[in-house]
């Protein structure tokens, strides 16, 4: 079955909203999903009704949701918002993120973090701290591991 009928034969949908802050700027982002947990609808909320980023923000969201909706993979639509750099950038309130180059940077990283596998995460580079220094799932190898050259 596909995700848009199993969009259509479920009558409610679990979502969950979470608010950030992104530089100066705060918002909502709110990931709507089936019972199965599979996302099928995004929605990002700024907090300066009518502004540009807010309209910006409105269009990425229908372009994820439709996306989702058309059965595309969640983390193949992330990828293109992964670093993207413009204004409102900096310090978010987020731990697991605590620096995003932009809006749409932090929002894939979070959507990634919530609904990604690990591997799906690691194809994409977004890993939590916990990941990146663990030594069960370490991306790359330690300085000792790697095979140096022997000079004779």
């Amino acid at each position: 079955m596909s995700i848009k009928a199993d969009v259509r034969a479920e009558r409610r949908l679990r979502s969950r909203t979470r608010a950030f802050t992104v530089g100066s700027a705060s918002g909502h982002l709110t990931v709507s999903q089936t019972s199965g947990g599979v996302p099928v609808r995004v929605e990002i909320r700024m907090a300066k009704q009518g502004s540009t980023l807010n309209g910006l923000l409105d269009l990425l969201s229908v372009s994820l949701s439709r996306g989702l909706g058309a059965g595309v993979p969640l983390g193949d639509l992330l990828g293109d918002c992964l670093s993207t750099r413009f204004e409102p950038a900096g310090m978010t309130d987020d731990p697991q993120i605590p620096h995003a180059t932009s809006v749409t940077d932090y929002v894939a990283r979070r959507l990634a973090l919530d609904c990604l596998a690990y591997e799906q995460r690691q194809e994409l580079g977004v890993l939590t701290r916990e990941e990146r220094t663990s030594g069960e799932q370490r991306v790359w190898p330690l300085p000792a591991q790697v095979a140096r050259p022997r000079h004779s």
